[in-house]
């Protein structure tokens, strides 16, 4: 069992290392910039959103309140009739009123804390997304580097320029630093 895991194991390695290699970090570092441009777009619109929403709550909020206003105005009135009826009538519809404005209120604060919620969410989204660009154009300006150095015909040309006689020199240094190494582990036995 524990053969046919570990050739499972090396078949995935396999398939994870031909992938690693098609993969291009610059493709992917641009569709993590597009993805995360996309994503401060989804935030910000989302925003606007919520931010109409208050608006809508204040007015309401403003109506209700002229609303409560009025039904004062009223039950002034009723009193002064000794209408006890229509005063009952009118408190009941202030007193619904007085419910939505304190609903909309409560609205309105749990909307704000989630407007300041998605403005830090959309800054830090925003730091991200710098740092990524800047990742992406160090990386873009190291391949125009790398490139530029192996496409230089000079390079190819120094690479395949070795002659047999510097083979030969840096043999024999190689060898002279191996046997000194090895008379030095000599000496130090004895």
């Amino acid at each position: 069992m524990s053969v046919i895991k570990r050739v499972g194991r090396l078949l995935r390695a396999d398939i994870h290392g031909i992938l690693d290699c098609l993969e291009e970090p610059e493709a992917i570092a641009r569709q993590a910039v597009r993805e995360m441009r996309e994503e401060i777009e989804r935030c910000e619109q989302e925003l606007k959103t919520a931010q109409a929403e208050i608006k809508r709550n204040e007015q309401g909020i403003a109506q209700a309140a002229a609303e409560i206003s009025n039904f004062d105005e009223q039950l002034e009135l009723c009193f002064g009739a000794g209408d006890d009826k229509l005063a009952k009538s009118i408190i009941r519809k202030r007193l619904e009123y007085q419910r939505t404005a304190k609903t909309l209120s409560e609205n309105k604060v749990r909307m704000e804390q989630d407007i300041a919620s998605r403005q830090k969410q959309i800054e830090d989204y925003r730091q991200r997304l710098q740092s990524v660009e800047q990742k992406l154009e160090l990386l873009v300006k190291q391949e125009a580097a790398r490139s530029e150095v192996f496409d230089n015909p000079a390079f190819a040309d120094s690479i395949a320029s070795v002659s047999d006689e510097e083979v030969e020199i840096a043999f024999l240094k190689e060898r002279k630093k191996y046997c000194a190494d090895d008379s030095a582990r000599e000496e130090a036995a004895s």
